[in-house]
């Protein structure tokens, strides 16, 4: 019997293919940004994460030919950084992101980089289910905050951005 942390389909594992981008994943990429829109992604990202996919590197998370999930990343200073992080609503807590986030370490740990980092919110309130439950995947995975930029404001949530990294 196979088992996933979050529920929903339990032999993911198994059936999961992570791999790198390819052209026609594009339109893939594209709905699921727009699915995370504006919760998660605003305008901004929606325009330059199909750009940022094909520049940067890209991983897709594939199951049964159907695209659940990406992440873009770069390299600074002998730093990884995660661009762009996107899973499918309905197939969160399913391990896809966690599998997602692996294949760049492993990717980035063989080329030397032994640190990744991401720019994100890392403090949000009051909570409604997005941000902060990014961050707590972030330290669920092994994530500490390394800079906090101070307190803003949209509309009734006050949050800080920040840069959250792993050592691996």
């Amino acid at each position: 019997m196979c088992h996933s942390r979050g529920g929903g389909n339990p032999c993911y594992n198994f059936l999961m293919l992570i791999r790198k981008f390819k052209k026609s994943d594009l339109n893939h990429i594209k709905n699921i940004s727009k699915l995370l829109y504006p919760k998660w992604f605003d305008n901004n990202a929606l325009k330059h994460i199909p750009i940022d996919s094909q520049v940067n590197n890209c991983f897709v998370a594939e199951v049964a030919n159907k695209i659940l999930g990406f992440i873009t990343f770069s390299s600074q200073d002998g730093e990884a950084r995660i661009n762009w992080f996107g899973i499918s609503p309905n197939e969160h807590r399913k391990g896809i992101g966690s599998k997602l986030l692996e294949k760049v370490e492993t990717f980035v740990k063989k080329i030397g980089i032994n640190k990744i980092i991401v720019e994100t919110v890392v403090e949000q309130n009051p909570s409604d289910g997005s941000y902060d439950k990014t961050i707590k995947f972030y330290y669920n995975n092994g994530f500490r905050i390394r800079k906090k930029y101070p307190q803003e404001r949209f509309k009734e949530f006050t949050y800080s951005k920040g840069i959250i990294e792993k050592v691996i």
